[in-house]
């Protein structure tokens, strides 16, 4: 008899994914009742239990489990996969995930097809597009079925056996510590102690044993913020939308089988190339491996040196494709590793990963420190980034745990994507502010109030001065409830160098809040390890940095610019800390030509120039509408 597979949602603290994937999961097919099991690991969301028990099942038996303490990532899926003691066929899915609405079919057909097959040891629903070795993009090649092989264990989307999960366990009992860690490629062994996944390939590479993939994914990761990632869009797949029969093979007759670094097997590519046949060889198209971690005589590699016996092109993609066709080229090379030396690899590939990095270096990061929690407030500054263009855009909202369950409610009602970190007890702006700090990904951070707003193409113009002038560091633009219908913004109260610092600080009218100001990350190394005021803040960043001023509206402050107010005792601190920023006394002819340009009608901007050159002001940058850029002027 056809056992249906159950379903196991794993999940812990993120109710609006899991509201996504239960969702996702009633508009799937299903031919025959189905189980599903909703295991949630201990934390402080309580919508994530509610979300769980009102979720209505039409498909068969549903069960939620709550555990009472804290497991963890690794202990969670341990859990989840000794379910199939209890079942004969599991799908466990974490609560970021998707599913495609065909996802269950090609479940059931895979778990027919291999559920008796002792090489296989696990059957993803994903299909990988990028390699997790070196951030590559990937595509299995092709050899007439649906399904490739690779010691890689999924766990977008894993399923497993009973049989299948008992090997596995057996062997993890006996080896629960990483010790013949030679075996595992690099990047695995980099993974912290929370990932279960770096066992099972353990498990899969020291048992020759291999997980089933699909072509088509049947799920899709969101990559959301959560124990073992961050979020970089990466491994977001395109999912199967369409019916289909599915043609699988075992894998002794499969032509598309991977090793634990996304390489075809060498017995996989002498079936294309008969040329290789004789030679005893490993495979590092992508160059990513430690090459002296195996005794085999050749390698088959994109690193490059000398006299290769044999050589090919890499300008097609697989980059088996090319071995397989005999491109021409000196990309790809058979070499003997014992006698070359090898240099840096040569791909016509880009690196994900390294591209995305570049985006995210002027990609912007926004901290709002929570301090009380007012519906209306939040929701006008949200709306405000949600309306932002750029492409990389992350909201960090930092909050006390008491406003948890309100916060919890407001960001599902509002479908709103942010990251929302509970800080203790604490409501000080200090904390909170750090807290914020050391959790921001982009290279551009700013921080606001919530309240406040930013204009709608904010973010993408900030971001085009970072890319245009790799001198800026810091900016700030004026604030928009300043310079209301204003066509010539003065920027007198704006600018600042270190010397009009002092003076301001010496007279007591220096604001020192960075709101809505921009600076990029490597800006503030180590600042956010403790918590930091924003007067600590701002004087770090005047100490090492210039401060830009840009006549353009980035934010409107609802509140009137303050002058902060020094006690006699602060004064004191900072005139002695920051004495050097005290610059020299201007000359009595400097003062008289100052003063006398301000007098009507000499006090026009064709003598601005003069005024803030005397001034020794940086200079600010104004914006041409006509040419849509940013250029730098004197005033």
């Amino acid at each position: 008899m056809l056992i249906n597979p159950t379903i196991v949602i794993a999940a812990f603290n993120r109710p609006a994914s899991l509201q996504r994937l239960l969702n996702s999961l009633l508009s799937a097919v299903y031919t025959n009742p189905v189980q599903l099991i909703i295991s949630i690991d201990k934390s402080n969301s309580i919508e994530v239990r509610n979300i769980a028990e009102n979720f209505e099942w039409n498909f068969g038996f549903k069960k939620v489990v709550c555990h009472d303490k804290h497991l963890g990532l690794k202990k969670h899926i341990l859990y989840c996969g000794s379910l199939t003691k209890e079942f004969e066929a599991i799908v466990i899915l974490e609560d970021d995930l998707l599913v495609s609405p065909y996802f269950y079919e090609y479940a059931k057909q895979a778990y027919s097809f291999y559920k008796d097959d002792n090489a296989v040891a696990g059957i993803s629903l994903y299909n990988y597009q990028v390699a997790e070795s070196c951030f590559y993009p990937f595509k299995a090649i092709d050899d007439g079925s649906d399904v490739y092989f690779m010691q890689v264990a999924s766990s977008w989307g894993p399923l497993f056996t009973t049989s299948q999960w008992t090997i596995f366990e057996t062997w993890f009992s006996k080896n629960l510590q990483l010790t013949d860690v030679a075996i595992l490629p690099n990047y695995i062994k980099e993974w912290g102690t929370h990932s279960w996944k770096k066992h099972f390939i353990h498990y899969l590479i020291a048992e020759n044993k291999y997980f089933v993939f699909p072509r088509l994914s049947l799920t899709t990761n969101f990559e959301e913020e959560g124990t073992n990632s961050a979020t970089t869009n990466i491994f977001h797949v395109p999912l199967q939308l369409a019916n289909k029969h599915y043609v699988f093979q075992k894998m002794q007759m499969s032509l598309s089988v991977y090793d634990a670094w996304f390489e075809i097997l060498p017995s996989c590519l002498n079936k294309f190339n008969r040329s290789l046949v004789n030679y005893n060889y490993e495979i590092d198209l992508y160059g990513s491996k430690d090459i002296t971690n195996n005794n085999l005589e050749y390698i088959l590699t994109s690193k490059q040196s000398q006299e290769p016996l044999l050589s090919f092109g890499a300008d097609l993609f697989p980059l088996e494709t090319n071995i397989v066709l005999n491109v021409n080229g000196n990309e790809i090379g058979l070499y003997n590793k014992s006698k070359h030396p090898f240099l840096s690899k040569k791909l016509n590939l880009y690196n994900v990963l390294d591209a995305i990095n570049l985006e995210k270096e002027f990609g912007i990061s926004i901290v709002i420190p929570l301090m009380h929690f007012d519906e209306n407030e939040l929701k006008t500054t949200i709306q405000s980034i949600s309306s932002q263009t750029i492409k990389y855009c992350e909201c960090i909202i930092v909050s006390s745990v008491e406003n948890q369950t309100v916060l919890s409610d407001f960001m599902s009602l509002h479908n709103f994507k942010a990251h929302v970190i509970y800080n203790s007890q604490t409501k000080d702006l200090s904390a909170l502010l750090a807290t914020g700090l050391k959790r921001v990904s982009n290279g551009i951070v700013t921080w606001i109030f919530a309240g406040n707003s930013f204009e709608n193409d904010a973010f993408s113009k900030v971001s085009s001065i970072f890319k245009s002038y790799a001198s800026i560091n810091w900016l700030c633009g004026v604030n928009k409830e300043n310079c209301d219908n204003k066509t010539y913004y003065d920027l007198t109260n704006y600018r600042l160098n270190q010397g009009e610092v002092y003076e301001q600080v010496l007279n007591n009218n220096l604001n020192t809040s960075t709101q809505g100001h921009f600076f990029r990350k490597n800006c503030i190394p180590g600042v956010a390890d403790n918590s930091i005021n924003t007067q600590q803040l701002f004087f770090r960043l005047m100490s090492h940095y210039q401060l830009i001023v840009v006549a353009y509206p980035f934010y409107n402050n609802k509140l009137p610019l303050i002058k902060v107010m020094f006690s006699f005792e602060e004064k004191k601190q900072l005139l002695s800390k920051y004495a050097h920023f005290k610059s020299g006394p201007i000359s009595f002819r400097s003062k008289l030509i100052s003063w006398f340009l301000k007098i009507p009608p000499l006090a026009d901007d064709s003598y601005r120039w003069y005024e803030s050159s005397i001034k020794k002001m940086p200079d600010v940058l104004r914006f041409d509408s006509i040419n849509n850029t940013f250029y730098f002027s004197k005033y």
